[in-house]
């Protein structure tokens, strides 16, 4: 019994965050032509949710992906999904996309720093959402780089 309530409680919490992610990367697409950067895109099943809530045109999204089955996958239903690295350079120009994110990829990561930074000048990262008190993280450190997140 105890096993289940918390297996609940675990995916409770899980669609609660993804549901606040997905309304965060809906207000950073508000222009009709906003590009986004969906960086471990899996097979491209984000694009269906983010198109519905932002209106966002497939031309718009791209991604990338680790696992090159899934990113093909993703070019099958016409899709700009990559296959890439996010432990090495992105293979996009700087300052290409309105809105960056990655939903459950930083914990994946050899260098973190990294991709952060890499996301960064790539475009507007959803992490500067959280610093109007979207989190309750407070401060901790990766690779020898040191991250502050607002509290809420």
């Amino acid at each position: 019994m105890l096993q289940k309530y918390f297996k609940n409680l675990y995916q409770r919490t899980m669609n609660e965050a993804y549901s606040l992610a997905h309304t965060e990367i809906a207000k950073a697409l508000k222009e009709p032509d906003s590009k986004c950067l969906d960086c471990g895109a899996h097979n491209g099943y984000k694009y269906d949710t983010i198109q519905t809530m932002a209106g966002l045109k497939r031309d718009n999204y791209h991604g990338i992906e680790w696992n090159q089955a899934l990113a093909l996958e993703a070019q099958q239903k016409g899709l700009n999904v990559k296959q890439g690295d996010l432990n090495r350079s992105m293979p996009f120009d700087k300052n290409s996309f309105d809105c960056v994110y990655g939903l459950s990829v930083l914990e994946h990561l050899l260098n973190p720093c990294l991709f952060l930074r890499e996301a960064e000048e790539r475009g507007q990262v959803l992490h500067s959402s959280i610093k109007r008190g979207q989190t309750t993280i407070d401060e901790f450190s990766l690779s020898n780089c040191l991250f502050k997140v607002n509290r809420i």
